[in-house]
């Protein structure tokens, strides 16, 4: 994927803001208006602003900036008259106007997306539906608290107390490109994004108190602000940001992206203003410290909307400034974190050593046998993904000295954090991989891999089930401490086809991983067939987590009954291989996940 970044070296707003509108119209820069006639600017807003794409909230069918039509969309919200009060009262105390239109109840995120100064055009043109004697906005700005703000620098305009500005750079390239970068340096495969914004916990409370305010100058005017909360902040700017972010990278913005970008925004000044409401009895809010966390940790912003539900208006305003007062800094961004969720890749595996360990064997960080299974199938695949680690996850598991034959045991491996997608995987990519762990110096004739595939998340529990429902055959070579005869082979041959039922208490070998107990494990087939002298081939086919060795020799009465009380004599294990572990694994292929290189890399191949 390459990102391409519009310039970000140029000053001013107009320059460096970005809009989710699309148009077939250009949209022409909108100059300063102390120097605009009223007629210009008009027609300036007429090309932002073109049939079709307008700024109609419910009714996408009336789109256009005429004085009635707006009017119109303000009443299905609240009385004109109120709406007057509550755009004079948010301009005086320095809100943006995005903020103005959140306490208005205007719920079409895309109504957000002009320039600040075109929003402040139609707050002046409501305004005069209600009073025709409103100072002209572009002729005496000094007179109207509407374009106070919009004649201001980026630099040294106010900051909006209710949001602290990031409503006003949402969709700036400022805000942009400190994320894009990050994820051009990480060098993902993708087509699209989730973005996770984490925004002052502060705002929660100023935009709660500006509410309490509201309510107060309208109840003043004998009117109600009947509104019941304003339009989610958070809302509001990660529609803006995730607009800006799809047009500048050409990305696509989905909830079900597996590629998580998560940014916060911090405001040092407010950190610790949500503690009054511990001092609220009725609040019940209180904070639990949790140990390592230096920060105020233990609650939730669900907890505090909760406390400031249990709150009346004239409590709250005896702890907390009604309106919030000024900020002379704005926030501060974090480092975004981006993650891709883990994928998983899916197959089967044989092992013909008799001395590789099925994981690392690592025990007080002293490594007591070099390789592993997990590292030979994992490391290639981490590579193929470029994932930052990997989890490697067999159904069940054998000895270091156990060989795996037959069809081989199912595993799938966990790849975190990758930066190749596996839809931009080919088929034959897969078969290289897999080619490249079976011929690698440290597998060959040691390791095969087989079936390798995606699976989905959903599809790993089959892994667990084979673990603890589904048979497995094993071949066991034996050596009993007297001559093999026809009667010791009878005795261990009429459980051939009935079986038998056996008591293990955990072996000591594992205690170190298992609980100590007593497990009942069932024996669905066992058959011996003699060798020389004192040796002999038994076959098993057991219920999953049967311990094999014990059964055989007895693990000094731990399991009973075993084969040694069966035939009456000392019996050892010498070899053991597992022929067989009954589980259909990999499931089939993911739909539409694997191209091949003579498709088209969005068909499946079958």
């Amino acid at each position: 994927m390459i990102l391409f970044l519009l310039p970000s070296g140029s000053r001013g707003r107009t320059k460096t803001r970005t809009t989710s509108k699309t148009s077939s119209s250009v949209r022409q820069e909108v100059g300063s208006a102390q120097h605009q006639s009223q007629r210009e600017a008009h027609r300036t807003l007429k090309q932002c602003y073109p049939r079709g794409e307008g700024v109609h909230l419910k009714r996408p069918s009336s789109l256009t900036l005429g004085s009635r039509r707006i009017r119109l969309e303000i009443m299905d919200c609240m009385p004109l008259l109120e709406a007057e009060q509550i755009i004079d009262a948010l301009l005086t105390l320095n809100s943006c106007a995005r903020c103005v239109f959140r306490f208005l109840g205007i719920f079409s995120y895309d109504y957000y997306c002009a320039d600040e100064e075109d929003l402040l055009e139609i707050l002046y043109r409501i305004r005069l539906e209600v009073n025709p004697k409103v100072p002209d906005k572009l002729s005496t700005p000094q007179n109207s608290p509407t374009i106070s703000r919009s004649l201001q620098t980026t630099e040294n305009k106010p900051i909006c107390v209710t949001c602290f500005d990031l409503l006003y750079y949402a969709d700036t390239l400022q805000y942009v490109n400190h994320i894009s970068g990050k994820l051009q340096s990480q060098n993902y495969e993708t087509k699209d994004f989730d973005l996770i914004p984490t925004l002052p916990i502060s705002l929660i409370l100023r935009t709660h108190s500006t509410k309490i305010y509201i309510k107060k100058v309208l109840s003043e005017k004998n009117y109600e602000y009947k509104l019941l909360y304003p339009v989610d902040l958070v809302k509001v700017f990660k529609h803006l940001l995730t607009g800006s972010f799809e047009k500048t990278t050409g990305l696509t913005y989905s909830t079900e992206s597996l590629l998580k970008i998560k940014i916060e925004y911090i405001h040092d000044g407010t950190r610790n203003s949500h503690l009054f409401l511990t001092k609220i009895p009725e609040a019940n809010f209180s904070i639990k410290r949790i140990k390592g966390n230096k920060g105020q940790g233990g609650y939730s912003r669900k907890q505090i909307i909760d406390a400031l539900k249990k709150v009346r208006d004239e409590r709250y305003v005896e702890f907390d400034s009604c309106p919030p007062l000024e900020v002379k800094t704005r926030v501060k961004q974090l480092d975004p974190v981006i993650k891709h969720e883990s994928v998983y890749m899916g197959g089967r595996y044989t092992k013909f050593s008799r001395n590789l360990p099925q994981t690392p064997w690592i025990i007080n960080g002293v490594r007591l046998k070099e390789g592993s299974v997990a590292e030979i199938i994992g490391i290639k695949i981490k590579q193929l993904f470029r994932a930052d680690d990997y989890t490697f996850v067999p159904s069940g598991r054998e000895d270091f000295d156990v060989r795996m034959l037959g069809n081989g045991r199912p595993f799938y491996i966990e790849l975190k954090n990758p930066r190749r997608a596996a839809s931009s995987l080919f088929s034959q990519e897969i078969s290289e991989v897999q080619n490249q762990i079976n011929l690698a110096d440290d597998a060959r004739e040691i390791v095969r891999v087989y079936d390798l595939a995606m699976v989905k998340q959903s599809e790993l529990h089959y892994i667990k089930q084979g673990e603890d429902n589904k048979t497995k055959t094993y071949s066991a070579l034996v050596c009993i401490s007297k001559q093999i005869t026809p009667e010791i082979l009878d005795s261990i041959n009429k459980y051939k086809t009935t079986g038998l039922t056996i008591n293990q208490k955990t072996p000591i070998r594992v205690l170190q991983r298992r609980t100590n107990m007593v497990r009942q494990r069932q024996i669905y087939e066992i058959e011996a067939r003699a060798l020389e002298g004192q040796f002999m081939v038994v076959g098993l086919v057991t219920a999953p987590g049967t311990y094999i060795k014990e059964f055989i020799h007895g693990d000094l009465g731990k399991t009973s009954p075993n084969l040694s009380s069966i035939i009456g004599c000392t019996a050892d294990i010498l070899e053991l291989d597992v022929l067989n572990v009954d589980l259909e694994w990999p499931p089939p292929p993911i739909s539409n996940t694997i191209a091949t290189k003579n498709n088209d890399a969005n068909t499946s191949d079958d």
